[in-house]
């Protein structure tokens, strides 16, 4: 004889207190799906635009054109947002003194924006398992409360209670396991886009650097000429 497992079943003739972890549980299992699959295209939007804009960065020496270019993707990788942010900045005339002190706060903005909803990953990955155990207890009390009512411990009256606290155990487990896996897979990711757009930060400060000083001599050229006539 072959037996299966009705979830359903077993849902409706849970008490209250395993019904509502099941449901916290559940809840929990859809939301991190749904962060998973956010944050997926999130990375993969800022890793292949980022991608094209740094080669489309070395390979045009007009930055005018390049600012024309990508400002509408701006605030698709953080790459974009902190090339376009710094050039209209510094023909403003922003001294890279302050550009420098606004890349610390530029760093930290684009690591709390690509980090955004991991803590939740990472507190269901951890609670869950808790959340599940607690269901389990509470239904093993049951258990033992029907004993206690209907002096009997045969199998027809511990078994519904066991099963709604294994199943509180095997739902805590399904919401803590894909959490625990989209975590560490996004940081590592996260943390590979935050190298990148370190390198770049630096790459861009330097050509800032080089394009300030010839602006500097091309203004203290003119200011001579002018002097001279």
């Amino acid at each position: 004889m072959q037996y299966s497992v009705d979830p359903i079943a077993i849902f409706k003739h849970a008490s209250p207190v395993v019904k509502l972890v099941m449901l916290v549980l559940t809840a929990l299992s859809f939301a991190t799906l749904a962060v998973a699959f956010y944050k997926t295209f999130q990375f993969l939007t800022v890793e292949r635009l980022g991608r094209r804009f740094i080669s489309s960065y070395r390979n045009t020496r007009d930055k005018t054109t390049l600012y024309s270019q990508w400002k509408p993707n701006a605030f698709l990788a953080p790459e974009i947002e902190l090339f376009i942010s710094f050039f209209s900045r510094w023909k403003r005339g922003e001294s890279l003194q302050t550009l420098n002190k606004t890349l610390v706060a530029a760093r930290e903005e684009c690591k709390n924006r690509l980090r955004r909803f991991l803590t939740f990953l990472a507190t269901t990955a951890s609670a869950a398992p808790f959340i599940g155990l607690f269901g389990t207890v509470w239904g093993i009390m049951d258990a033992f409360f029907r004993i206690g009512q209907m002096k009997s411990v045969g199998l027809p009256v511990v078994a519904p209670a066991i099963a709604e606290a294994l199943i509180a155990t095997a739902l805590g487990l399904l919401a803590a396991i894909p959490a625990s896996i989209a975590y560490n897979y996004l940081l590592s990711w996260q943390k590979k886009l935050m190298e990148r757009y370190i390198r770049f930060a630096e790459e861009w400060l330097t050509e800032l650097k080089t394009m300030d000083s010839l602006r500097e001599e091309e203004g203290g050229h003119g200011l001579h000429e002018s002097s001279h006539w």
